[in-house]
């Protein structure tokens, strides 16, 4: 494996910065709706220069658009390794509510609100393309092993299913953020995964 260079002390220095300003955005939405959030908000919660803030980001959108890509990293780094459940309903359930879970658990609905947006090109990526690390290869490889398990029987490819799942969460999950929230997702996520298992289980 090739040997990756170490960071300087003025790179390091930089990730945390930005982290800084990044963690400090996120515990503004304990307090106040994402609309209502002013870069003069975050500036003054991550305590560094509004010139240091245009370093980083461009908007405050792009801000909790960087959330969504490291989705990918807390998915390899903390969901693959717990995925051990015997039956795929169970391992399915553990993947998604860890989705709510990650952006916020009731602050959710709030957050998640703004990034599933066509203007968010994190979120716009295509549910089909070849994907070899992240959140969508882990599902990839779940249903997999469900195949392989024989938990799960189609002629379709994981790809497919994969993306029909994921097209089905999403949805769930606008509908959860357009009612602000008012229902218990982890029992509604309970209920459709369930139902869109006996697709595969008849």
């Amino acid at each position: 494996m090739e040997k990756q260079p170490r960071l300087t002390s003025r790179q390091i220095q930089a990730q945390k910065t930005k982290r800084r300003i990044f963690n400090a955005a996120f515990d503004l939405l304990q307090e106040m709706d994402i609309d209502e959030i002013k870069i003069a908000d975050i500036v003054k919660a991550s305590g560094v220069c509004v010139g240091t803030f245009y370093h980083y980001y461009k908007t405050k959108w792009d801000v909790f658009y960087e959330s969504f890509q490291l989705l990918d990293d807390y998915y390899e780094e903390k969901v693959a390794p717990n995925l051990t459940q015997p039956h795929i309903k169970d391992r399915l359930l553990y993947f998604f509510t860890q989705y709510i879970i990650y952006h916020g658990d009731e602050h959710a609905a709030n957050y998640l609100r703004t990034i599933f947006s066509t203007t968010n090109p994190v979120f716009m990526r295509s549910l089909y393309a070849d994907y070899g690390y992240g959140m969508l290869c882990i599902l990839r490889e779940t249903l997999q092993q469900a195949i392989t398990d024989g938990q799960i029987i189609t002629d379709e490819s994981v790809v497919d299913i994969a993306a029909f799942f994921m097209m089905s969460f999403r949805g769930l999950i606008f509908d959860w953020c357009a009612r602000d929230g008012s229902y218990d997702i982890y029992a509604a996520l309970d209920y459709h995964i369930s139902h869109l298992l006996r697709i595969y289980q008849n």
